[in-house]
């Protein structure tokens, strides 16, 4: 049985390569479960809540992929909210939140350290201007795609959700409401940022592509019937351009274009074909397991 052991430390101090009269880091750190550093085996996975009520199954998918290791979170406000609820649903020999409230905290050697122990890191939400103002070319920044890189599941949700993207709604200004941006794309009040943090990690030698693995059945009424099968038994399959490109609407979308006879082979893929998972950092036993499934689908059907 899982028992609680919350800690509750609030530390300052001068620290790091910080200059001389910088401001003392400010963090709250809170822990739940087994102080010590725990190792486990792990799987990169990169996961996006959208904010508002929290979704069990990303805290178990974490799980896991976390190898019983530490869990832990980062924000730059709140308390420690996280940490009972995430013990309780997966397997985590401990989860531990760190609110780190200004730019120096992301220097200090127990914040960087506890951050680079996890096995999952999870960032909570709140306002992503602060995380912008407080990691970004900071440690921490550096410690995150330590952690991608060391194949650690990461995931957020609102403002930590918000800051996983390539562009990021920095939010830098008060914050500027759909009827402003829609109005006005370049209204003061929108900031952008980029070169935050770089995920996924490619593996080196490896670049990301985004190209798509195809698969057909022979009969296209049976496309719906074997994706939902897939998904079911946990491969996150998908169907691309269901409705063919020169049917969509506004084809051409402006441009010099003229279709001259029928496009037959379009038309069929649109309603037969099947997008497997395929990117750098899945398994072997992924690989082979979604082999199986598919061999597996005819006496299944």
């Amino acid at each position: 049985m899982k028992r609680r052991l919350v800690l509750i430390a609030v530390t300052l101090c001068a620290c790091g390569p910080l200059l001389s009269g910088a401001p003392k880091a400010r963090y709250d750190y809170y822990l739940t479960g087994n102080a010590a550093d725990a190792t486990g085996e792990t799987t990169l996975g990169i996961g996006l809540m959208g904010g508002g009520t929290d979704v069990d199954a990303l805290f178990t998918w974490m799980s896991a992929r976390a190898g019983g290791g530490d869990f832990v979170v980062i924000r730059a406000s709140g308390a420690d909210g996280y940490n009972q609820y995430v013990f309780d649903l997966g397997d985590f020999d401990s989860v531990e939140t760190l609110v780190l409230q200004n730019r120096s905290a992301s220097f200090d050697p127990f914040v960087l350290q506890t951050i680079r122990n996890a096995e999952a890191l999870f960032i909570a939400g709140g306002d992503q201007s602060n995380y912008v103002d407080f990691w970004k070319g900071t440690p921490v920044e550096d410690a995150i795609h330590e952690l991608s890189a060391k194949q650690i599941p990461i995931a957020g949700t609102s403002a930590g959700t918000a800051i996983l993207t390539e562009f990021v709604y920095a939010a830098l200004r008060k914050s500027a409401t759909s009827a402003i941006a829609l109005a006005d794309p370049f209204d003061r009040d929108i900031t952008l940022d980029r070169d935050f943090l770089d995920l996924p990690y490619a593996r080196p030698g490896y670049r990301h592509v985004f190209h798509l693995y195809e698969i057909e059945t022979k009969n296209p009424a049976d496309r719906n019937k074997m994706l939902e099968y897939l998904n079911k038994n946990g491969v996150d399959a998908k169907t691309h351009y269901s409705i063919p490109i020169h049917q969509q609407e506004g084809f051409p979308w402006g441009k010099s274009a003229r279709i001259a006879g029928p496009l037959a082979n379009a038309d069929k893929n649109s309603s037969s074909c099947i997008s497997l998972p395929m990117f750098p950092e899945l398994t072997e036993e992924e690989i082979q397991y979604t082999i199986q499934l598919v061999r597996d689908w005819p006496k299944n059907r």
